[in-house]
């Protein structure tokens, strides 16, 4: 499937799974339908990719089901699901734990601190300003 200019800056490792057909008429893709949704179909993709293959699943799922053009029985999306997660890159494997990826955060300072902080450099802006002008001659004649 040769892809279009505007969408030559997507990334194409995903580009099998984005522009796949949701169901058998063609007329639906992955990107389309999470774009109908307001979902941001690229970030999702990566997402989807990152988890293990049954949570993926799960996760694909819920999203076809919102989907107002598929008028599907219930057996039909996790099927869908199923063969879209197979698209995605380094498809993951059913077997791994069910844990999220662990997101490393950024320790939380506390404002007291980041005041403080502020308030030393002021104080010692001006101090030194002040030791500057008390010379004579330092900022010229």
């Amino acid at each position: 499937m040769t892809r279009r200019a505007e969408f030559a800056s997507l990334p194409s490792e995903f580009g099998d799974f984005l522009f796949a057909n949701v169901g058998a008429d063609g007329e639906l893709t992955v990107f389309s339908a999470m774009t109908r949704l307001d979902i941001d179909p690229i970030l999702e993709a990566t997402r989807l990719a990152a988890m293990p293959a049954d949570l993926a699943i799960e996760a694909l799922t819920a999203v076809l089901r919102r989907v107002p053009q598929l008028e599907w029985k219930d057996a039909d999306f996790p099927a869908a699901a199923t063969r879209l997660v197979a698209l995605l890159p380094a498809a993951p494997v059913a077997s791994r734990s069910r844990e999220a990826p662990v997101m490393q955060r950024r320790p939380d300072i506390p404002l007291s601190r980041v005041f403080s902080l502020f308030l030393a450099v002021v104080f010692g802006a001006l101090i030194v300003l002040g030791w500057l002008l008390s010379r004579p001659n330092v900022l010229g004649p």
